[in-house]
């Protein structure tokens, strides 16, 4: 949730995050194999040591392993976005291997399918379940992005190609079965695009129960964080408008937020669908989490995932600003109550400053800039409400 914020603004202490990942590998290693799985499982909490040091009684560690797919996720992501070749070929490449065989090795037969059993997504009422719609589609892509690092390394780096194989005793048959797996994992994205958030949640009580405390949410459809919407939000172009609209329609009144991290997702994708009224209320919320105490909590502590993702929901969300296939994508939809939003982004060498009132948006590329900026640029002229 705080990758994106590096990512573009600070790529150095962005690398240095990833980093952490790849020399954290080999507790990934040891757990996944604890468990009884091939590869890298990454661990729900950890610190230098790389191992596992979430609390051993909660389900989370061996259920909530969508966390070895996310760190695959922003490892590519901060490759995308920096052009950092070095780091994808000398560590990125060994990460997204490792973390692809263990979805390979969890990954279960289920007629011309593939399921994944036992691994929940964000949504921590519904940590128990198989076929989470956000485990599968990210495991997929995981093992899409391992089997084309290994392709970049074939056609460019063969030397690092030979010493990979060596170090993890990777063969060609293994990184085929990436390629045929990933096209088999059930996406459970319905034919008028739905997604079902796990196996058997549409079959649950369509109850929304809003005080989890003494109650049972579990055998319900309630969502307590943002969980398809989240997939949405990592992955935008995973499926069109009228699908990305009607999930939104689905489970955004079924989720009652009962984290940080779920107000400024579903701005974001409110924004995105020309939702003017439901993204403000939600990205006013998330910014309110420590500036308000939405939450009651805040004297424990500051919500600092929270805050990447308030970045976000003002970039991205108000700003239109996301990296969009080979160039950046600039849609500006500033609220009716804002004058002005300026921000300065990087991106693949570019050094970019964006500046969107009612009557105009500039992207100016500081002449300093290592490269030149791609950029598609849309403004209108309608405010958010």
């Amino acid at each position: 949730h705080m990758s994106p914020f590096f990512v573009f603004t600070q790529p150095q202490v962005a690398r240095n995050l990833a980093m952490f990942r790849w020399c954290t590998i080999d507790g990934a290693r040891r757990k996944a194999a604890r468990y009884g799985f091939r590869g890298a499982s990454y661990p729900w909490e950890t610190g230098i040591s790389g191992e596992e040091e979430c609390e051993k009684w909660l389900k989370l560690i061996t259920h909530q392993s969508h966390i070895t797919a996310d760190v695959a996720y922003a490892l590519q992501q901060y490759v995308d976005c920096t052009g950092d070749v070095q780091f994808y070929e000398d560590h990125a490449a060994e990460v997204l291997v490792e973390t692809a065989r263990f979805w390979l090795s969890k990954a279960v037969p289920d007629g011309d399918s593939l399921s994944i059993p036992d691994a929940g997504g964000p949504d921590e009422f519904h940590v128990v379940c198989n076929d989470s719609a956000y485990v599968n589609n990210l495991a997929r892509l995981n093992l899409v992005l391992a089997a084309r690092a290994v392709e970049h390394l074939r056609r460019h780096a063969p030397q690092k190609l030979a010493a990979l194989e060596a170090r993890t005793g990777l063969s060609d048959a293994e990184v085929e079965q990436f390629t045929s797996a990933a096209a088999r994992i059930k996406t459970m994205q319905l034919d008028n695009g739905l997604f079902e958030q796990c196996a058997g949640f549409f079959s649950l009580r369509d109850e929304i129960i809003h005080n989890a405390w003494g109650s049972d949410p579990f055998n319900t459809q309630t969502v307590k964080q943002a969980d398809v919407i989240m997939l949405l939000y990592l992955l935008p172009d995973l499926c069109p408008p009228a699908a990305i609209r009607a999930n939104w329609d689905y489970y955004e009144p079924r989720t009652v937020h009962q984290s940080s991290l779920s107000h400024a997702a579903h701005g974001v994708i409110a924004a995105e669908l020309g939702l003017a009224e439901k993204a403000g209320h939600y990205i006013r919320q998330s910014l309110g989490m420590d500036l308000y105490d939405e939450m009651g909590n805040a004297a424990h502590g500051s919500h600092m995932a929270a805050h990447g993702m308030n970045w976000s929901a003002i970039v991205r969300g108000w700003g239109g600003a996301r990296p969009q296939g080979d160039r950046f994508a600039v849609h500006p939809r500033l609220p009716a109550a804002w004058k002005r939003l300026r921000f300065r982004l990087k991106w693949r060498g570019a050094d970019f400053t964006v500046d969107a009132t009612h009557a105009r948006v500039s992207v100016t590329n500081a002449p300093s800039a290592a490269a030149s900026l791609r950029a598609s640029v849309r403004f209108t002229s309608r405010p958010c409400l």
